[in-house]
């Protein structure tokens, strides 16, 4: 009788305290949920808090601000400035009929060809024809440059005529002004830029 009254006590204490920790578990995982849904509903609410700030931020109208008008000045009285012509890029007045045949101021080259490219060769004076230049103009040959662009000069031929020709296929002695010739022909840049256009 003893026997069965103590495993019948034995069993009871096993079942209360499987109950007990049942019961502790339950709870324990209850607790549990619910903080991780009230800490989920919280970053929901934070993320449509947030949400609604950038909407309402986007509908506020963006007012700019107008530019300060600036003090109209009222315009002084200049004197118009006088623009000095360049002397190297204004061509000098063509020659009249009676300076035609004068010395041209210097300074004048003795040039003296290198080398030839017929094909690069203009005419600047009649009757000189592309035929007389080709037999004029020859490697080794000198005469005296008068006027000069960036990339051509203007020679003067045996027959007192003139041609354009590069400078890379002349070398060039600068004459002085005591040894000018006296018979080369008065020569304008503004004739001689008439092949240019």
């Amino acid at each position: 009788m003893n026997k069965k009254f103590v495993i019948g006590i034995f069993i009871a204490y096993v079942v209360l305290s499987v109950g007990a920790l049942g019961y502790y578990i339950y709870n324990s995982n209850k607790e549990a949920a619910s903080i991780s849904e009230s800490e989920m509903a919280e970053e929901v609410t934070e993320e449509v808090s947030e949400d609604l700030a950038k909407e309402e931020a986007e509908k506020e109208p963006v007012i700019e601000e107008e530019p300060e008008e600036e003090p109209t000045q009222e315009p002084v009285d200049e004197a118009p400035t006088e623009i000095i012509p360049d002397e190297k890029e204004t061509p000098p007045e063509e020659a009249s009929e009676e300076d035609k045949g004068e010395i041209r101021p210097g300074p004048y080259y003795r040039y003296t060809v290198k080398k030839i490219d017929y094909d690069s060769l203009n005419l600047y004076d009649d009757p000189v024809s592309k035929a007389n230049i080709l037999g004029e103009i020859e490697v080794g040959k000198s005469g005296y440059a008068i006027d000069s662009t960036r990339y051509r000069t203007l020679i003067q031929l045996e027959d007192g005529s003139f041609a354009f020709v590069s400078k890379m296929y002349l070398s060039f002695t600068e004459v002085p002004e005591d040894e000018y010739p006296e018979d080369l022909k008065y020569i304008t840049l503004d004739k001689a830029g008439e092949l240019f256009e």
